[in-house]
């Protein structure tokens, strides 16, 4: 996905649309709009396929989110272990999202919806 995005030059249009619309992403598309793809190659480096050397994203947002946590847990050994991890390692708070749940962002604010 982020590859994509930058290769169709998307990076700047989403900035514009960011600050002066709604913007919403979800599952892949949380981690690319947010500062850093650190996190999920923590879990599956197997997912970069196209070989990004960079980790970083396009920092549409200061949030870092764990989408999928619940249906992950079992899936990756240590998964709230490593993610905790990570939060200590860089100084970060990863907002962890079920299936279903949303994170609404506006400036600084931050509120979590949970649907479950």
């Amino acid at each position: 996905m982020l590859v994509s995005i930058r290769k169709h030059h998307g990076e700047d249009i989403l900035k514009i649309i960011c600050r002066n619309q709604i913007l919403i992403g979800w599952s892949a598309a949380a981690f690319v709009f947010g500062p850093t793809l650190k996190l999920v190659n923590r879990y599956s480096p197997e997912l970069n396929t196209v070989g990004l050397i960079s980790k970083e994203a396009l920092s549409l947002t200061s949030v870092e989110v764990l989408p999928h946590y619940t249906r992950y847990l079992s899936k990756f050994d240590r998964f709230e272990e490593r993610c905790k991890e990570y939060e200590e390692e860089y100084s970060k708070q990863v907002i962890r999202l079920n299936d279903g749940d949303a994170v609404f962002i506006n400036g600084d604010e931050k509120k979590i919806i949970r649907t479950s």
